[in-house]
């Protein structure tokens, strides 16, 4: 009797050390759907550096989707019109490539997305947004993470109606409306203008305009001045990329969620163990738990930066009783 009876209290023991192993958590990062619409009108063949407006944007993405590819969705949709409604389609939407993971070698497919300039007219901006709002409504991207529509142009808006002379206040009105509907259907607007906007009356129009655009893009007031949401412009390769690489980190969460419950914050902060690629993290300094969330933690600072800037893992172990399955 003795005997069984110690049995059981060594397996009883047994079960609350195996019970009461430090738990592993398995953390999924958000992962932004960034989609690309090009300007493909006649102004994009000016010269850039030694290059031009096209080739330069070109290969500015490419070189970025080669990066990112594995950490962004990206997908690449250019537009243009000729002569609007008098020549038909319009908006013309030459290459359209949907939103995926490790889509490089699509986006880098120059029979897709030629990386010299392939022919273009006019700039219908305002309802190539729309159109392209409205594929992403009917295929919608997967909503792990937020979802923006990247504008590179060189170019007032025109319309279809009118797509020339450019810019008229119609045209105008008509991009400002479709960034402000792309921002009220979930898709944030950001604006990238491609070569030199030197300082005279009609561009001092430009900017307000690109100002305007990235308000509303963002659900701003459009006339907002004080934390007015920011426009790029890049007058260079390198100009460029920094603006395209700027916008696609600010929509990388670093927030990170967790496939289990965290029970104990302060033991979770004090006795769990977060690594970075191998280096670990401390807390509160490099990461803490989420305010107001049980499941999720935010990194801070460079741990923030090196997380955004690619292929960094995270791993997190907590002990006993700091996680509930």
């Amino acid at each position: 009797g003795a005997g069984s009876g110690g049995t059981g209290g060594a397996a009883g023991a047994g079960g609350t050390g195996q019970a009461c192993e430090p738990v592993e958590v398995r953390p999924t990062r958000s992962i932004p759907n960034v989609m690309f619409l090009v300007d493909q009108s006649g102004s994009m063949t000016s010269p850039f550096g030694d290059t031009d407006r096209w080739t330069a944007a070109h290969d500015v993405i490419v070189s970025i989707v080669q990066d990112l590819e594995s950490i962004v969705r990206f997908g690449l949709t250019t537009y243009e019109s000729r002569l609007g409604f008098q020549n038909p389609p319009c908006p013309r939407l030459p290459t359209q490539i949907g939103i995926s993971l490790n889509n490089a070698s699509n986006i880098g497919d120059t029979a897709v997305y030629p990386a010299s300039f392939p022919g273009g007219d006019d700039t219908p901006t305002g309802e190539s947004i729309d159109a392209l709002v409205g594929m992403l409504q009917d295929e919608p991207p997967p909503a792990d993470g937020p979802t923006i529509l990247v504008v590179a142009t060189d170019g007032e808006p025109d319309t279809c109606d009118t797509p020339n002379p450019n810019p008229t206040p119609e045209a105008i009105a008509v991009a400002e409306t479709a960034a402000e509907n792309a921002h009220a259907n979930g898709i944030d607007v950001f604006m990238l203008w491609v070569g030199d906007l030197d300082i005279s009356d009609e561009t001092v129009e430009t900017r307000k305009h690109l100002q305007r655009m990235a308000n509303l893009g963002v659900g701003k007031p459009a006339d907002l001045l004080l934390n007015a949401a920011p426009f790029y412009i890049g007058t260079t390769e390198a100009e460029l990329g920094s603006a395209f690489r700027k916008i696609i980190s600010d929509s990388i969460s670093c927030e990170v969620a967790f496939d289990k419950r965290i029970g104990d914050r302060d033991r979770a902060c004090n006795e769990g163990t977060v690594q970075l690629d191998g280096q670990t993290l401390g807390c509160p300094s490099d990461w803490r738990v989420k305010q107001g969330s049980n499941d999720s933690i935010e990194l801070l600072g460079t741990a923030c930066e090196d997380f955004k800037s690619g292929a960094a893992t995270l791993s997190a172990v907590f002990p006993c009783g700091v996680v509930v399955e």
